[in-house]
């Protein structure tokens, strides 16, 4: 099993597929934008903070921003083109 968001590409004439490289990942999103996958899980750790900050502001604790937090640190990470 290959790592999360790890893209392989056909070089021109090549019959086994290569990693691409990072820099070169980086100028095609840079170009082309967020995938709607990506797009969904920026919008929902989005909407997940601004509930917990309601959530945390009529409760008076901290927890639910915690959790929020927690949640959109991984997203981050998830997102993040490895070098």
């Amino acid at each position: 099993m290959e790592r999360c968001n790890f893209y392989w590409a056909f070089p021109p004439g090549a019959v086994i597929p290569e990693p691409i490289p990072s820099n070169i990942l980086r100028s095609i999103k840079a170009e082309k934008g967020l995938c709607a996958e990506e797009k969904v899980w920026i919008i929902s750790a989005t909407v997940l903070t601004l509930m917990a900050a309601t959530l945390s502001y009529l409760l008076k604790c901290p927890m639910p921003l915690v959790f929020a937090f927690a949640f959109a640190a991984i997203t981050v990470a998830q997102l993040e083109v490895e070098d």
